[in-house]
């Protein structure tokens, strides 16, 4: 948006970062206003990824876009050997060990003493943040949820409270269950605190640093913690999706993914390509010196597409199944999408409307004008509550964006006229990149 009177190119690096879509109002994406922006100054855009989105690999595809490849990687070695670890095997032939080496498995515990012994540096991946992700009840089997949100709380041991990870919401844990008054709480599933716990108890000797939302809220903390970490202050670097892209650190050799599932279990379409660009650029990270690298990926699904393909580095194979699927389930980039989010006080009152909404909208799709046009839902959004507002989904598809847009626009105008109750609010996103 910079006022350049004679802009010659736009540079979008990391295109397929979905931070690159506006959370509010406008909800433009940066990629898509940069590729305008320079069509209409006659301008060049430059998109770069080692792992681009689904619908810019179509558009170079189409011949919308022009695909420059760098085969091979700078420095003297290639790309990291990467070792696929079935967690289900090992738990299986370990039951008493399972939950102990499903955090580390043997494979990845060899790996970081290799490391250790050379003086090499080595990143572990956990896109999860907190102790524990799961509060449960042992006598009545529920989870402990958010008062405000339909979500579980997750334990955080760093000042023993379990917090909301959508409103924020904090909480000390409680001594029995809320829903039954008689069980015992326990704290399950795994956070960057838990394993950061566990490291230290494996290896007394290394040097480690855990980087996530958590640890990294002070002003300077990342900053403080990147001259740590290149000034080899640091033996193992431990954290979310922060670390798993954009460093060079020559003295990495080691990757290791602790889960590779948690972003498959996600309710949404890109889910896959998430997991494969997360697994992908994550790798990258070892072997940028003049040391080979190695990566370690633990998973309890391996032969999932996703997880199989980065593990194998088959990034052409990858793309070639995820547009197979898509083009199926006629999703983007074969489908545009809108997604209107309905959000009240009221369940009831947020669901009436939605599907007031809804019938509006499918009546319309019902016509020669707009028959080509789908409306989805309504439907409970994935996280139904947050923050102590009801949220229902609503979906419009389609090939032609002119008749989607011609449908939604019809659609709110008679809505608008009779929309009785004002405490709705109804969000339009042209484009989603979170169905969440």
């Amino acid at each position: 948006f910079v006022p350049l009177p004679d802009l010659g190119a736009i540079i979008v690096d990391e295109e397929h970062e979905p931070s690159y879509k506006q959370a509010e109002a406008p909800r433009y994406h940066a990629r898509d206003v940069s590729v305008m922006r320079a069509s209409r100054s006659s301008a060049v855009v430059v998109m770069g990824s080692a792992t681009p989105s689904v619908e810019s690999l179509h558009n170079a595809r189409e011949g919308k876009y022009t695909r420059l490849c760098l085969p091979k990687r700078i420095g003297p070695h290639a790309l990291p050997v990467m070792n696929l670890v079935d967690l289900r095997k090992i738990i299986r032939r370990n039951s008493t060990r399972g939950m102990s080496e499903a955090m580390l498995s043997p494979p990845l515990v060899e790996g970081i003493e290799k490391r250790l012994a050379k003086g090499e540096q080595t990143i572990l991946l956990l896109n999860r943040r907190g102790f524990a992700n799961h509060v449960l009840c042992l006598k009545c089997e529920k989870s402990v949820d958010c008062r405000n949100c339909d979500i579980t709380m997750t334990w955080h041991k760093q000042g023993r409270r379990m917090r909301c990870h959508w409103c924020g919401a904090s909480e000390p844990l409680p001594q029995s269950c809320p829903a039954c008054n008689a069980g015992e709480v326990a704290v399950l599933g795994l956070g960057t605190q838990r394993i950061e716990e566990h490291l230290r108890g494996t290896f007394p000797t290394a040097r480690i640093i855990r980087v996530d939302m958590d640890s990294m809220r002070a002003r300077n903390a990342y900053l403080d913690a990147w001259e740590k970490i290149r000034n080899h202050e640091v033996d193992i670097i431990l954290g979310t999706q922060m670390i798993a892209k954009g460093l060079h650190l020559e003295s990495v050799t080691l990757v290791g993914v602790i889960s590779a599932d948690f972003s498959l279990c996600m309710p949404d379409f890109r889910a896959a390509e998430r997991t494969y660009s997360l697994l992908t650029q994550v790798a990258g990270r070892a072997g940028r010196g003049t040391r080979p690298g190695e990566v370690i990926v633990q998973s309890f699904m391996p032969h999932h597409y996703a997880i199989d393909m980065a593990a194998r580095l088959a990034e052409d194979e990858f793309y070639e199944k995820e547009l197979k699927n898509r083009r199926l389930l006629r999703f983007p980039p074969f489908a545009r999408l809108i997604s209107l989010l309905l959000s009240g006080g009221s369940d009831e009152k947020v669901r009436s409307q939605a599907e007031r909404l809804g019938a509006l909208m499918k009546r319309l799709s019902y016509t020669p004008e707009f028959k080509t046009v789908q409306v989805l839902g309504p439907t409970p959004s994935a996280v139904k509550r947050v923050d102590n507002q009801w949220r229902w989904r609503l979906i419009i598809r389609g090939t032609d964006f002119r008749r989607s847009h011609g449908l939604l626009n019809k659609a709110l105008q008679d809505y608008r006229k009779d929309k009785g109750e004002d405490s709705i609010r109804l969000t339009v996103d042209v484009d989603p990149v979170n169905m969440l």
